[in-house]
């Protein structure tokens, strides 16, 4: 059984944000904050017994504001980067911010990472909602964005989208939390497993090319079997540290 509390969290624009604190039976719970509809932790038992926040945020309300780095947010109207900030449909092209160098990256400028969703409680669900007019960031259509936050007692944690719109428009939704599952400084030692045989290149502003790898061809990006973070960077080709790449990853299937 979770049950949900809230709190004052702040002030932006006149409007006011909370947080909220989703708390299973086993003591277990998880902190949104409803700017930027925000994961701003999660706290799940450690090797010690002790719960433990496991997602990188911040204390205070102007951090989040000041952020470039998207830390625990609701991603949209389109998640990632959009070549060139313009697209074409339907026989028409429309120009979006310039929000990443020459490209529209999240949203934009005015994505729902800067917006301050409305809310309800639902039963032991949190229920955030906003809304995003025509033209906004360069988008068509109206649209609204629900977002449903549900913590079990076997300290799952569902996130549900829900976007409605009055007119044909591209919609791309995620959330941006950055994890760190031991507490440490990096996550260089995480073990790391995807069950995927190829995925989908990038430039170097991380825009797809559309052509797809064999991860036998690139075996920085091989997590086929665990290996370590650290492990695999020395072999990856990119001279970023870490990894940033817009991937899409395939399993292949025996006919």
């Amino acid at each position: 059984m979770c049950k949900i509390e809230s709190e004052e969290f702040g002030v932006i624009d006149g409007k006011l944000a909370y947080l909220f604190r989703l708390i299973n039976k086993r003591g277990v719970f998880v902190e949104i904050i409803s700017y930027g509809a925000i994961i701003k932790s999660m706290n799940l038992p450690q090797e010690d017994g002790v719960c433990g926040n496991i997602i990188l945020g911040y204390d205070r309300l102007e951090e989040y504001v000041s952020d470039k780095n998207y830390l625990g947010a609701t991603i949209g109207r389109y998640a990632n980067r959009i070549s060139n900030a313009s697209f074409m449909m339907d026989g028409a092209s429309y120009l979006l911010d310039k929000n990443d160098g020459l490209n529209c990256n999240h949203g934009g400028f005015s994505g729902f990472h800067k917006k301050i969703f409305d809310h309800k409680i639902e039963d032991e669900k949190l229920v955030l909602s906003v809304d995003s007019v025509d033209g906004e960031g360069g988008f068509p259509g109206n649209i609204t964005l629900t977002v449903t936050y549900q913590l079990t007692d076997q300290n799952e944690l569902f996130i549900g989208y829900h976007a409605s719109t009055d007119r044909k428009t591209p919609v791309n939704i995620t959330n941006h939390a950055y994890f760190n599952l031991s507490g440490d400084e990096t996550i260089w030692d995480h073990q790391l497993k995807i069950e995927s045989d190829r995925m989908l290149e990038s430039n170097d502003n991380f825009i797809p090319t559309g052509t797809y790898i064999d991860i036998k061809n690139n075996p920085g990006f091989d997590f086929r079997e665990f290996k370590t973070i650290r492990e695999n960077m020395s072999l990856k080709k990119e001279k970023i540290e870490g990894y940033n790449s817009c991937e899409s990853v395939f399993k292949k299937l025996d006919k």
